[in-house]
């Protein structure tokens, strides 16, 4: 593998501290040679190569970590290791190999190891990439048993197997090795407290290797984890046992410059080509959504929880004439959203139009709670019922009935297809509706179970193909759309929620995604989706 030398933005002043630390040649060249020698990429252009170090991983990682001792016992300085670095950089392979070292050739008898992780497919994605690299190895094939879950080497009765369950069951483990993948996802530190907080201090020199890119949640452990590593870093901290390897741009970096990638990315010409970094900044000039995901996965920038969806320019460009007179008789996919039953439901229709695709969407209130909101608010609800934009139903809460007879309604004049809905806060209405039996009901998951239809529905937006009628409500809505972006670049919308405020609404937005997803697993036999049968086509 090609090499290119890259030292991380603030590297860690490493010291003996006073002659309590030596460094350890021979067991940092072990370590080396046991990747080098015994391991094989397991994935790209390099599979079924030896694993040849890249300089960073070897010269910051590698070698520290398993080469620094205590002089007094020479058992191994670093417990933990921190390395926080974007995405495609090759450190969940690296974390594969750090695993099966400690599992194989760390003289550790009845070695323990975990890969963790918040998800079992996340806490999979470094298991994995073990479990590959030993069925890809003649000399680990010989000795090693693999199963799903489980590396086994019998000789030593050793384990090597995936761990994300919950955190309450699994305290007493006594690990020599824990993998961690992803910190700035876990959304609790319970599972992370368990196997960092005393669960190692039965094993000699045992090892905490946590890899992460940066995140968006800074109340999380993550960040807290973060933080710690800059004090690290900065000389704040009399930490001694914990080694930090951060590879990030600095928040007043222009994330456009191909400079600052290179900055934040130790593999960038060697893993994968600057091209690809490319097309991702000039997808997020585009689509202002995608720029916090950008600065996050892209440049280990932490960023605030959500950024805005959709632009606004984009939004109003897909502006057309949508009726349900002209609608009449053609096919239709409804999505309905009732987050709220004491705010604003949604019903929204999704169309076929071959070319292009529209929608005419529907919103109900509830009257009396119309004038408790604040004044803004109560003025302009006032203005959209009165302008027929907003379906004003009798009562304090939603009622059912009055969107039950609008649904009838739209049957009269539109070719139903599907109806996708959300079961929170609708049972009675759905069961009333799959009772009837006229009505191809489909219960659509939320959060980002939701992440695919958006980012089509974002594309058709930014495409210039869709068609929306200009409703002020929903544009409103459209406005409102923040997102939150995972690690695996699933993408989740909110509504803003600043100062304990949560009065805006997303709503109809998130019905219209659900009538997307029921649109793009329409049945088989229907025709091809026309998105994907006429292309892309832009406006202006």
């Amino acid at each position: 593998m090609a090499k290119r030398w890259v030292r991380p933005q603030k590297p860690q002043r490493i010291t003996t501290e006073g002659g309590r630390y030596y460094f350890d040649e021979d067991a940092a060249n072990h370590a080396v040679e046991f990747f080098e020698k015994w391991l094989v990429h397991t994935e790209g252009e390099w599979a079924d190569q030896p694993f040849k170090l890249m300089d960073w991983q070897r010269e910051e990682i590698i070698r520290p970590l398993f080469g620094w001792k205590v002089k007094k016992t020479g058992f191994r300085r670093f417990k933990r290791a921190y390395i926080e670095i974007p995405k495609k950089n090759g450190k969940s392979e690296l974390a594969s190999g750090i695993g099966l070292y400690l599992l194989v050739a760390d003289n550790e008898a009845r070695a323990m190891v975990y890969a963790a992780a918040t998800c079992e497919d996340q806490a999979r994605l470094v298991f994995d990439g073990s479990r590959v690299a030993v069925e890809s190895s003649r000399l680990l094939s010989m000795f090693c048993e693999v199963k799903k879950s489980q590396i086994l080497v019998p000789l030593t009765k050793s384990v090597y197997q995936v761990l994300s369950k919950a955190a309450e069951s699994k305290h007493g483990l006594k690990p020599s090795g824990v993998i961690i993948d992803e910190l700035h996802a876990f959304k609790r530190p319970d599972l992370y407290n368990v196997l960092t907080e005393g669960a190692t201090d039965v094993r000699r020199q045992p090892i905490i290797f946590v890899i992460t890119t940066a995140g968006n949640d800074k109340t999380s452990i993550g960040w807290q984890e973060h933080q710690h590593a800059v004090d690290i870093l900065n000389g704040e901290s009399t930490d001694e046992e914990t080694l930090v390897v951060i590879y990030a741009a600095e928040p007043q970096d222009d994330w456009k410059d191909p400079a600052v990638w290179r900055k934040a990315n130790p593999s960038l010409g060697v893993i994968f080509s600057e091209d690809k970094i490319r097309h991702a900044c000039d997808s997020a000039r585009e689509q202002p959504a995608k720029q916090n995901s950008f600065k996050q996965l892209r440049l280990n920038i932490w960023n605030s929880v959500s950024s805005r969806w959709l632009s606004q320019s984009a939004w109003e460009k897909c502006r057309g004439v949508v009726t349900e007179e002209e609608m009449r008789g053609r096919p239709c996919w409804l999505g309905m959203d009732l987050a709220s039953t004491q705010d604003i439901a949604a019903l929204v229709a999704l169309f076929d139009l071959d070319d292009r695709l529209a929608i005419l969407p529907y919103f109900f209130v509830p009257r009396d709670n119309i004038e408790a909101r604040e004044k803004g608010d109560a003025e302009r609800y006032k203005r959209w019922v009165q302008d027929g934009h907003l379906i004003a139903t009798d009562g304090p809460r939603i009622h059912f009935p009055r969107i039950k007879e609008k649904i009838h309604e739209l049957k009269g004049i539109f070719n139903i297809r599907r109806f996708g809905y959300d079961n929170w806060n609708a049972q009675q209405l759905t069961a009333e509706l799959e009772e009837e039996g006229e009505l191809e009901m489909i219960p659509v998951a939320q959060g980002t179970k939701l992440s695919h239809p958006a980012k089509i529905f974002e594309t058709w937006i930014a495409d210039g193909k869709l068609i929306h009628p200009g409703n002020p409500v929903l544009d409103w809505m459209a406005g409102n759309v923040e997102v939150i972006t995972s690690s695996l670049e699933n993408i989740q919308l909110v509504k803003p929620f600043k100062q304990g405020s949560s009065t805006q609404r997303i709503d109809g937005i998130v019905a219209a995604v659900m009538a997307a997803e029921v649109y793009l697993h329409r049945d088989k036999d229907e025709d091809d989706c026309p998105y994907e049968k006429h292309g892309v086509r832009r406006l202006g």
